[in-house]
């Protein structure tokens, strides 16, 4: 049964509740917060929704996604109240058949969400996009996504051996990260993926996370940098998935000053991200799966509208990031609150 399905009597000690709910199969390792019918509440109130509101049924085990159930996982985690409107967001992003939910929750592969959270709800809970906002440290980004990862597990039944990551990831932990936007000299991604004025969620299944380190002026330094970067996991098989780059706000400006709109590093990063085949153990022979060809060379993914863009991170030391997704999955964007978050909000093609 998971949390939120029917409030049980339970401990309400810290120590004995997390032991009580490893006997439940809730837990994820790390100390839990009782869900106790006024902290529920709470959470509930906050988000402005009804609590019996159904987001969508979460796949494997199809568990139903209610508004309480949401609430008592992020009650679980550690989550404030305001902070559960991003929750739903991205729950109702995950589940836009673009990500793919059911293979994500099942797949030998390491891949998770990564959830980018745009607009004001940035300020309002705190949710950090600048100098190591992926480490540990700021509780908005942890509880999040830590939340999110109890509602795949506990809701959506992706506990071993249904999730059957041959080592998983520390991504699987949760990933939350606000966009820059302060700092960035593009339009905020939100925006570009054609929702409104206002906070969203995208949601992107992350593979993996490589460090792009560009310590250069050049912009056609940086985007060979970032290319080269592209160049790894599934999609050296699939030619498919997301490729999302993040900048740093330094390389964003030397970009833009140089001309480069986001559409212009997108198609840039789509022409350079490329292995030559020469370069596979066994030639052309190498992949069971269909190959994206440029030449003599595979393309990392087979449609430029699957390279994206956003800002994050210090300005300096000059290091952006490649966040390269899982190769069956693609992106789905959502607007936190405002309005309920079930409609779907995406570029062609991702």
């Amino acid at each position: 049964m998971s949390p939120g399905s029917q409030l049980q009597p339970a401990p309400v000690e810290l120590e004995a509740f997390t032991a009580w709910a490893a006997e439940q199969g809730w837990a994820d390792g790390l100390p839990m917060v009782p869900p106790t019918q006024q902290r529920v509440a709470a959470m509930v109130e906050a988000s402005g929704y009804p609590p019996d509101a159904e987001i969508g049924a979460v796949p494997p085990r199809d568990g139903l996604a209610t508004v309480e159930v949401l609430a008592t996982n992020a009650v679980l985690a550690g989550c404030r109240p305001g902070e559960l409107p991003v929750l739903i967001a991205a729950v109702a992003a995950l589940l836009d058949p673009a990500l793919n939910l059911q293979g994500l929750q099942c797949t030998t592969n390491p891949a998770a969400p990564l959830v980018i959270v745009n607009g004001p709800v940035r300020a309002e809970l705190g949710i950090t996009g600048g100098g190591d906002a992926l480490a540990g440290g700021n509780r908005a980004n942890l509880a999040i996504g830590r939340a999110l990862q109890l509602v795949l597990r506990n809701v959506g039944g992706a506990v071993p051996p249904v999730d059957q990551s041959v080592l998983g990831s520390p991504a699987k932990r949760g990933l939350v990260l606000g966009e820059h936007e302060e700092q960035s000299p593009w339009p905020p991604l939100h925006r570009r993926r054609g929702l409104p004025d206002g906070s969203a969620v995208t949601v992107v299944a992350v593979e993996s996370l490589v460090n792009v380190p560009a310590p250069y002026r050049d912009p056609d330094a940086i985007l060979q940098m970032m290319a080269l970067a592209m160049c790894n996991g599934l999609n050296l098989h699939y030619s498919s998935g997301v490729l999302l780059a993040c900048f740093n706000p330094r390389h964003a400006s030397i970009l833009a000053a140089a001309g480069y709109s986001p559409d212009r590093v997108r198609a840039e990063l789509f022409r350079r991200a490329r292995v030559p085949v020469s370069a596979y153990p066994g030639g052309r022979n190498a992949s069971q799966a269909e190959w994206t060809m440029g030449g003599d060379h595979v393309l990392m993914t087979d449609d430029v509208a699957k390279v994206e863009v956003m800002v994050a991170g210090a300005s300096w030391p000059a290091h952006s990031m490649c966040f390269n997704g899982w190769a069956i999955s693609g992106m789905a964007s959502r607007p936190v609150a405002g309005g309920w978050p079930g409609g779907t909000a995406r570029r062609e093609g991702t």
